[in-house]
């Protein structure tokens, strides 16, 4: 009864949160993903946040739906989401967006720590041989092992 829960959750979270491969690589909901590195301009820089918050609001639901303590928890915020890292000496948290291009490297390591999360819960389900650099296509390997995990 819980795995069909949980399997209808993550049709819902697919449906609602669309991940396509497009002309121009992987998007949620019609948002490309762009690495940090790859920002450029405020445009980009908006685009990137968005898609990072709609990624995080899914792996924050998939986690407390399963009831899993991800490793590094995130604060869904919109375009404005955060990643938290308790394992530092102080909790720190880290944008999952840029403000100035001082931000770089904090957004890259925030994006490392959500893909990081992503594989943690894809490890849930045996699933261990991933590219950590692809966030949407491991999303969606992980939407599709929890819908296909009711039926086993």
């Amino acid at each position: 009864m819980l795995a069909r829960q949980r399997a209808h959750m993550a049709s819902e979270l697919a449906f609602v949160y669309p991940i396509d491969l497009s002309d121009d690589g992987w998007v949620i909901c019609g948002l490309r993903l762009a690495r940090a590195d790859d920002i450029r301009g405020w445009a980009s820089g908006e685009q990137t946040a968005a898609a990072l918050g709609m990624v995080s609001a899914v792996v924050d639901q998939i986690a407390q739906s399963m009831g899993v303590p991800i490793r590094f928890p995130v604060i869904p915020r919109g375009s404005r989401s955060v990643i938290i890292n308790p394992s530092s000496a102080t909790v720190q948290t880290a944008p999952l967006f840029m403000l100035r291009a001082s931000d770089r490297p904090r957004l890259r390591t925030a994006m490392r720590q959500l893909a990081a999360d992503i594989e943690q819960l894809l490890c849930m389900f045996g699933i261990n041989d991933i590219d950590r650099h692809q966030v949407l296509p491991n999303l969606t390997q992980l939407l599709l092992a929890i819908e296909s995990s009711s039926f086993a």
